[in-house]
């Protein structure tokens, strides 16, 4: 009698024992779950506000666009894609307004941004632009072309805060030939379209000079697409 209760007390202080362990060991896992878990939470939450990262060519490119446009204002076109870059995404929360685009965008644009107002309702919350920067420069007969990469983030409707990279295409129209939204430059003497880009200085109609302060940024340049890379 004696024997068979000092094994049933040996087996129970053996149960707590085991018990004693085994809720050890559980607490550990919760505790190591619970760790990756928040782990998991600060690097979504990092993800979230940390912004992308965009081209690192800008300082080649403006050497290149320079050669071709020697009074070209690198600085204050980075200002008038920002600004167009903003308006848009201003345009899109409103719903209305697309012709306020027209200072920076091209007509082609201007159109594309007021079919989306006619099928698009999505709203872009807390847009804020993180950096703009030239990752791009194409030359060919009729027009130039740079592409400047942005970083920014927004909140679209009952989802996180996320961090986007967009594209905007800076274009340098010479002719009105193609489809026919091209914005033309053209002599201030005879009205014939210039047709050549870069140190040629002359008219190839009238001989007429084309001075620096009649080929501006303002003037000249216009956005002409705004797309999501990523």
């Amino acid at each position: 009698m004696t024997s068979v209760l000092i094994i049933k007390i040996t087996l129970g202080v053996i149960g707590a024992v085991v018990g004693v362990f085994a809720a050890v060991k559980i607490g550990k896992g919760v505790k190591k779950t619970s760790e990756l878990i928040d782990k998991v939470i600060k690097a979504t939450d990092d993800a979230a506000t940390r912004p992308l990262s965009i081209s690192g060519a800008e300082g080649l490119m403006r050497q290149r666009v320079k050669r071709d446009f020697p009074g070209f204002d690198a600085d204050y076109a980075g200002q008038i894609v920002r600004s167009a870059i903003a308006t848009y995404f201003a345009v899109l929360n409103e719903g209305t307004g697309a012709d306020r685009l027209r200072q920076y965008c091209t007509d082609a644009l201007v159109l594309e941004v007021e079919a989306m107002l006619d099928t698009n309702n999505i709203k872009y919350e807390g847009v804020k632009i993180h950096n703009v920067a030239m990752s791009d420069y194409r030359k060919h007969d009729t027009e130039a072309v740079i592409t400047y990469q942005a970083a920014l983030e927004y909140k679209p409707p009952k989802k996180m805060l996320q961090q986007h990279i967009y594209s905007a295409k800076y274009v340098y129209y010479l002719t009105d030939e193609g489809d026919g939204e091209l914005a033309s430059l053209r002599c201030p003497y005879c009205g014939a379209p210039i047709r050549a880009i870069g140190k040629n200085k002359f008219c190839e109609y009238c001989g007429g000079g084309l001075a620096n302060q009649e080929i501006s940024v303002e003037r000249t340049w216009k956005v002409n697409k705004i797309l999501k890379l990523r």
